[in-house]
């Protein structure tokens, strides 16, 4: 019974410390869980994946047949995608030291893929950071967990009938580390693009 106890007391704290690891300190195409999700890790020449293993879109291509064939630019069809929000969402997970280190790279940021159903629900977030990045992953499931509960995409009304039978649609935003600070500074965003 002690060695069974002591053998879940070591796997947890593993676990743990390899949630509080940094993700550039993870092995390529390695799975490893943070608190909650476990997550799929893949290290390309300039940037590492993030895939939540339960994510079963991945593979998926956004199908939407009544989307004109020359649209070049889904954004025409979003009323609202809150990107202040998921600004101050990354910097509540994120400490002021992070940050400011991660500005020492230049244009860094944080990609972050949303797959949301019609009615704007995120189904599925991926993500995708510098091959450098100092962020844990228990701060990328904690950004995850707030989009999830904290976003609603919507879209424009005239939009409704080129958008009508999508399997889903997709939000790409990059959130840049000089918004995350202004954020954690408390200091206006503007116009955010």
């Amino acid at each position: 019974m002690k060695t069974i106890l002591s053998a879940l007391l070591f796997i947890s704290l593993t676990t743990s410390c390899l949630a509080q690891k940094e993700i550039s300190a993870l092995s390529d195409n390695s799975l490893v869980k943070a608190k909650r999700i476990q997550y799929h890790i893949k290290k390309l020449q300039k940037i590492i994946t993030i895939d939540n293993i339960a994510n079963k879109l991945t593979n998926i291509k956004q199908s939407s047949p009544n989307i004109p064939l020359n649209a070049t630019s889904f954004d025409f069809y979003y009323k609202n995608l809150d990107l202040a929000q998921i600004i101050h969402i990354c910097a509540d997970a994120l400490s002021l030291e992070q940050i400011e280190e991660m500005l020492k790279t230049k244009n860094s940021s944080i990609f972050i893929n949303i797959k949301s159903n019609l009615g704007g629900v995120p189904l599925e977030i991926t993500f995708a950071v510098d091959k450098n990045s100092i962020l844990s992953l228990k701060q990328i499931e904690e950004i995850e967990i707030n989009i999830k509960k904290q976003i609603r995409i919507t879209f424009k009304p005239e939009a409704t009938r080129y958008l009508k039978d999508s399997n889903f649609m997709v939000s790409n935003p990059s959130i840049w580390f000089t918004d995350i600070l202004k954020a954690k500074k408390n200091i206006p965003l503007g116009k955010i693009k």
